[in-house]
């Protein structure tokens, strides 16, 4: 018997009675994406990609094709425009194409009907290339995400909901794998230095057999733990978001202060890559960020009116 709490449990399943889902846990929720919006979003991000190719590698030809990710894997893992953590972040060259992604994306939130859920959420959204082989210098820094973790021990809210979407590649070379803890102690509701500090909750945790796919959408409590699994090969890149909720219960007891500015209202966010842009100054040039623990967002981004 889950000693989770049982609001918490209800206003996930409250908020997505009205999809038909294709996976029904207590802390993940997914919903099939229409093929249209899955295209579009991965064509955008195709987009994204290739203007980063394009302007980081300038003598050089790249076709935008639908294989662009397998047929330039290498070049592609040579941007120095992604962290540690992979994030592919918009510089100077590309923000514009990070905003027709960004575009797409809300496209894909509003077909959800979630909008009467949402008190607040997070701009920029996270476009990710992890790889799926085994690298010891990444996957062993503090906040890997190879090792089990909760996003509240990167530093987000304890309300947050995350929406996942795997977008390129093949999901399989590096999944999410999903684990339910038995009971979320309190004390473990604030960032950790390292993910392994948090390791004890995994005692009598239980896996679920959600994997993910490219025609799902998946809805994650910040209570829910997920680590990556990499399969030895291959890329997948994916999109990832964070919302608050409306509805509050009793354990959302952390409030993720530093990463709060990052968290704006639906009509703003909506409005990005139509009436509003995500700016960078910052060029096409390597990150930065370093490898040390950071609770903030890897970067700082101004939302400029167009």
């Amino acid at each position: 018997m889950t000693g989770l709490p049982k609001d918490r449990i209800r206003r996930l399943a409250g908020m997505t009675a009205h999809l038909p889902l294709a996976d029904d846990y207590a802390l993940l929720k997914s919903v099939a994406l229409s093929p249209v919006q899955r295209d579009r979003i991965a064509w955008a991000v195709r987009h994204y990609l290739w203007v980063s190719l394009a302007s980081y590698f300038p003598a050089r030809n790249f076709a935008l094709a639908e294989d662009l990710l397998e047929r330039y894997a290498a070049d592609v893992a040579a941007l120095p425009n992604i962290t540690p953590n992979g994030l592919v972040l918009p510089k100077r060259e590309n923000f514009l194409a990070f905003n027709e992604v960004h575009s797409t994306v809300v496209e894909a939130f509003e077909s959800l009907g979630l909008a009467r859920s949402v008190e607040r959420i997070h701009a920029p959204i996270n476009v990710r290339l992890v790889s799926g082989v085994p690298d010891a210098k990444v996957d062993n820094r503090p906040r890997a995400s190879t090792k089990p973790h909760s996003d509240m021990w990167a530093g987000e809210p304890a309300a947050a909901i995350m929406l996942f979407i795997s977008v390129l590649g093949d999901p399989r070379d590096a999944g999410v794998r999903f684990i339910e803890p038995a009971s979320f102690p309190e004390a473990l509701m604030h960032p950790l230095p390292d993910f392994n500090d948090g390791h004890s909750i995994l005692e009598g945790a239980r896996e679920y057999e959600a994997r993910l796919a490219p025609d799902k959408v998946f809805l994650t409590d910040p209570f829910l733990i997920h680590q990556t699994m990499k399969s030895g090969k291959g890329q997948r890149l994916s999109i990832d978001f964070r919302f608050t909720p409306t509805e509050k219960v009793a354990s959302d007891r952390y409030d993720g202060v530093s990463r709060q500015a990052n968290y704006i209202t639906l009509e703003e966010w909506r409005e990005i890559g139509r009436t509003r842009l995500i700016k960078s100054d910052a060029p096409l040039a390597p990150f930065t960020g370093g490898n040390g623990v950071k609770d903030g967002y890897a970067a700082e981004f101004p939302i400029v009116p167009l």
